[in-house]
């Protein structure tokens, strides 16, 4: 430290200029809801829903005031001691913004981060969906995309900026014929695997990339809602599908 400083007083304060992040406070993911091919999946309006951890912490989950025109619903996700960046504009950690589709842009969420993210503190954001249309005759039915466009707009801490878009998610499902004993079938899930994605963020000399990004689903559960899991790294997100079961 006294040859680095050239004998000059040390004030190690003064690192954290040093520190750059790829995905910084301003960064948000835009994600419309699956409507194609006659599958339509809805957002489940309800904090209930919704869960954010940090690095493995779950945050608190609250439902504010929607005040933006066209917004439905608006929840804010907090922790004691964690407030949103200075400068960031943002009223918590991050917010997550419902558009129900009635502005005529279509049904999505808006995920925005009010928090520098750290690749060693991993970011993720769970969600349910719902099928407001499966099928009723028995048969298998696949290609279900549970999601439209997802596109992550990010800024780095340089003001760097740029965007990424993912594939959707895909399932399928089968309704089983009636039986004696079973006269209504329950429906079966199964997953079917989909496209991975790669960031192409601006990088720093100093840092290494992050794990590259992938798109996944699994099932635990009959058909009729889906639960996407939003995963940020420092410069990329990992997006997990799986099954939820739903009446």
């Amino acid at each position: 430290m006294n040859y680095l400083a050239g004998g000059q007083a040390k004030d190690i304060t003064k690192i954290n200029n040093d520190i750059f992040y790829l995905l910084g406070a301003g960064s948000y993911i835009t994600d419309e809801m699956g409507n194609a091919d006659g599958n339509n999946f809805n957002f489940v309006d309800n904090a209930a829903n919704l869960t954010l951890t940090v690095d493995g912490v779950e945050y608190s989950t609250s439902k504010a005031n929607a005040s933006i025109a066209g917004e439905t619903s608006r929840y804010l996700f907090t922790h004691a001691g964690v407030t949103a960046e200075e400068g960031s504009d943002g009223e918590a950690p991050y917010v997550l913004y419902y558009y129900d589709g009635s502005d005529g842009k279509g049904e999505r969420i808006e995920w925005h981060i009010y928090k520098n993210v750290s690749e060693i503190a991993r970011v993720q954001l769970t969600y349910s969906e719902k099928l407001m249309n499966p099928k009723t005759a028995a048969d298998t039915y696949t290609g279900l995309l549970t999601n439209g466009t997802t596109t992550l707009n990010y800024v780095d801490t340089n003001k760097g900026s740029g965007s990424e878009t993912f594939a959707s998610p895909v399932v399928q499902y089968t309704i089983l014929p009636a039986t004696d004993d079973q006269p209504t079938a329950a429906p079966t899930v199964t997953p079917t695997a989909v496209p991975t994605a790669s960031p192409t963020a601006s990088t720093d000399d100093r840092n290494e990339r992050p794990n590259t990004p992938n798109t996944g689903d699994q099932t635990n559960a009959p058909l009729a809602a889906g639960v996407l899991a939003v995963a940020l790294l420092t410069c990329g997100t990992v997006f997990f599908f799986k099954k939820k079961y739903s009446n």
